[in-house]
């Protein structure tokens, strides 16, 4: 496990402490989520420039590094868009930086935060012969997209594990949900959009801020980006002023299908507002309805969908395609109670087993 955060800024050169300060705490926030490195992107998206600054150790040291708050005075001033993450090591050691995050592709200059693991790397990477210059497997995520040359429906189609990445690329940051978590913010005062793993990484970090966090203002003041589902992708696109515009739509499904697109608009300085395809009564994005219903699926495929949705585990395709049927059909809090109830009969026979050996 690791933690992903983000900062979109509508300027540079402007409240350099308040921005110092956020970064600061969402750096320390995320160490929950991951101990053995820490690092920082700092990019000026008009300029398309990137600097990168990161060490293995574990965030709270490194906001008190010497080496991190001179990156920050030389560079934070002429940047609008910070990338962050705290590394929990799977594949690849910490002590080689190269497999830390950011992670910089000189290539194409693109750079890239990433939470989860990515199953098929070794068969990614043989099959397609791209090279890789460090052990861990995100890495092979930023080949990916310059292999199919920035088409994201190729990238994390081909892509099997369990993950969230944010990817910049020439005045775009794609942020993509798969099974791990992704939360945004908004804190319109500022006009800055903040996005991390957990929505308690942000709370914490901007509590005296009027932070609006996983709902939707029917009055049209957008004030909040939604909590992001499985299989979308968010894009925030950025403009010579620095202002921003963000979108949000998923990508295509098992059949190779788009479904209407949902966007969401947030203007740095315009406040322009736009949203269509919400259904505010279940706080879900609903753009059209799914072929089939959940009825074409037994009851214990049902029941195996929620144990690993609950657990975190990896879904394949057609178990991810069952639960978007649960949740659009409004049956997942059903499936949830004959899941729970399943677990305590087991539990009973478990025991009984035990007791009488």
């Amino acid at each position: 496990m690791c933690g992903i955060s983000g900062l979109a800024f509508n300027g540079i050169g402007e409240d350099l402490s308040y921005k110092r300060r956020l970064i600061n705490q969402l750096l320390v926030n995320l160490q929950d989520r991951g101990k053995d490195a820490s690092g920082i992107a700092l990019i000026n998206t008009k300029e398309n420039n990137i600097i990168v600054f990161k060490m293995p150790i574990k965030a709270k040291e490194l906001v008190k590094e010497e080496g991190f708050n001179t990156f920050l005075d030389r560079n934070l001033g002429n940047s609008n868009l910070v990338l962050l993450h705290a590394r929990a090591t799977t594949q690849g050691n910490a002590s080689d930086n190269q497999n830390n995050h950011p992670i910089l592709n000189k290539n194409n200059n693109t750079v890239l935060i990433h939470n989860g693991m990515i199953n098929n790397y070794k068969t990614l990477k043989d099959e397609l012969k791209l090279s890789c210059d460090a052990e861990v497997d995100s890495e092979i995520i930023l080949k990916l997209y310059e292999h199919h040359k920035g088409n994201m429906d190729k990238v994390t189609t081909d892509l099997s594990g369990s993950y969230t990445f944010a990817l910049y690329d020439k005045g775009n940051l794609f942020c993509f949900r798969d099974n791990n978590p992704l939360n945004f913010g908004y804190i319109k005062k500022k006009g800055v959009l903040v996005f991390a793993s957990t929505d308690d990484i942000m709370k914490e970090a901007t509590k005296s801020e009027n932070l609006f966090l996983n709902m939707f203002p029917l009055d049209g003041d957008l004030s909040h980006v939604v909590e992001i589902k499985r299989d979308n992708l968010v894009t925030i696109n950025f403009k010579d002023d620095f202002s921003y515009n963000v979108e949000m739509k998923e990508l295509k499904n098992e059949d190779g299908d788009y479904k209407d697109d949902v966007k969401v608009y947030i203007g740095g300085y315009s406040g322009y507002s736009s949203y269509s395809g919400w259904k505010g009564n279940n706080d879900r994005w609903v753009s059209k309805k799914h072929k089939g219903t959940i009825d074409d699926y037994t009851q214990n495929e049902r029941l195996m969908v929620i144990k690993k949705t609950l657990s975190g585990e990896h879904l394949t395709k057609r178990e991810r395609k069952i639960l978007r049927h649960l949740e659009y059909s409004g049956d997942l809090e059903e499936a949830e109670d004959d899941y729970r109830t399943e677990r305590e009969l087991w539990n009973d026979r478990v025991s009984t087993r035990y007791m009488w050996g």
